[in-house]
């Protein structure tokens, strides 16, 4: 598979309650990336969070390296980034399977309107106690 960007983004827009963006790239390079708002992190441990597929964000919100606050927005800025390592469907995802920034994979799961999250154990992380 070829390797595709994501990105989850803190977004608090003026005078709302902060939410999370998660997006990625459907093709390397391309310029407009589909993205859910979540209520909270998708990267920390395992849980589950309201899941809402937004427009198309563009590529500027995937590779954003830091803050970026603006009247019409508010504030934006990256929270971890990454790239998938597995997906079911490219244009409507139910599993995906990816590696964050810091080394960790997580298996992120759309049902409805709600997405799914758990820590994916690797092979270096696995006790040698037997």
């Amino acid at each position: 598979m070829i390797p595709r960007q994501i990105a989850l983004i803190c977004h608090t827009p003026p005078g709302i309650v902060a939410h999370w963006d998660f997006l990625y790239e459907r093709t390397p390079g391309s310029a407009l990336c589909p993205t859910w708002r979540l209520t909270q992190p998708c990267h920390i441990s395992r849980g589950s969070t309201k899941a809402i597929r937004l427009f198309d964000h563009r590529r500027h919100y995937l590779e954003l390296e830091s803050e970026h606050i603006s009247d019409k927005v508010g504030s934006v800025k990256p929270e971890i980034s990454g790239c998938i390592m597995d997906i079911d469907d490219i244009d409507n995802p139910s599993c995906v399977v990816v590696r964050w920034s810091n080394g960790q994979q997580s298996k992120l799961v759309f049902l409805n309107q709600e997405l799914h999250y758990e820590p994916l154990v690797q092979a270096d992380q696995t006790s040698e106690a037997r």
